[in-house]
Parts: structure tokens; sequence; C-alpha cells
């Protein structure tokens, strides 16, 4: 299978983990934008047609709701399994090339959105941290004069080239 991590041992022989693998990257993103964007949906895929609403958002998910509806459909080929674990592996042997390659393709699509929702995460969060502390010491920007300089844990990061 290339690059995907297969089961070489147990009773998953020759089987991916495609919780794990594939559904946790997708499910975890778009439940972390949704909390930052405030939806209250509670469907991966509702939150994606929420979130698709948003401009920026729509570029970054472009395409994700067809790769996550086609994991679940891959998934249903494979709930011929007995247990409830046995549901989140996908035996590779009874995939088609074309399948191969289209699991390939949505667990790298899949990372990549995860990596990306970190990246942005860490972005907003800073630049919203950094005005939160600002704004809770009565300041109406961070450079705003009015902080007094012992109140203001950001007053030497603020001024270090002032001097």
């Amino acid at each position: 299978m290339g690059n995907i991590l297969i089961e070489e041992k147990g009773e998953h022989h020759g089987s991916i983990n495609i919780k794990y693998t594939a559904f946790l990257p997708y499910v975890n993103s778009i439940r972390l934008l949704a909390i930052k964007e405030g939806l209250y949906e509670t469907s991966t895929c509702d939150r994606m047609d929420r979130l698709m609403e948003n401009m920026v958002l729509a570029r970054l998910l472009h395409g994700k709701k067809e790769h996550f509806e086609a994991l679940l459909q891959l998934r249903l080929l494979s709930i011929k399994e007995d247990t409830y674990e046995d549901s989140h592996y996908l035996n590779t042997r009874n995939l088609s090339n074309r399948q191969k390659a289209l699991l390939k393709q949505i667990i790298k699509e899949g990372q990549k959105l995860h990596k990306q929702t970190i990246n942005l995460g860490k972005e907003r969060c800073s630049k919203w941290h950094l005005n939160r502390l600002s704004n809770s010491f009565g300041a109406s920007n961070i450079n705003s004069p009015q902080v007094h300089r012992r109140k203001d844990p950001l007053y030497k990061i603020k001024n270090k080239w002032r001097t």
C-alpha cells in the first residue's frame, strides 16, 4: 500500500485502522474549526456545510467533504465484522487499486487539513491571547499608553525596541 501502514500481525493482519489513520484527522479538525466559529452542529458533515459559509474556511475545506463522504463509503464496505472494534479496520486486500489510491489521497488530505488547522489555531490563538491580555488591562489596543507598566505583562515586549 505504499506509505499507508497496515497491521502486520494479529487478527487485523493486512488491514488499516481507519479510525485513527483516516477519520480522526478530519473529525478533530472540523470539530476544532466549529468550536472556533461557535457552531453547534453535531455531525461532521453538517459542521463542514456551515464552515464552508466562511470564505477563508471554504478554501481550506475545498474537497474535504467529498473525501470524508468517500471515506464513509469505504468503511461501509468493511462492516462485515462482528465487533465494534472490528469496524475500525479496513481490509486493504478487498480494495481495488482505484479504491487504494483514493484511500491514500483521503489520508494525505486529512493529514494536511489537520496540520493546517493546528497552524491556523496557533496563529489565531496567539493573536487572540495578545489582544485578550491587552484588553484585560484596560487598553484599547496593544500599543496603548494607558496601560500602566507594572500591570501590563506585555509592557517589556511592546517597549523593547523603543529605547
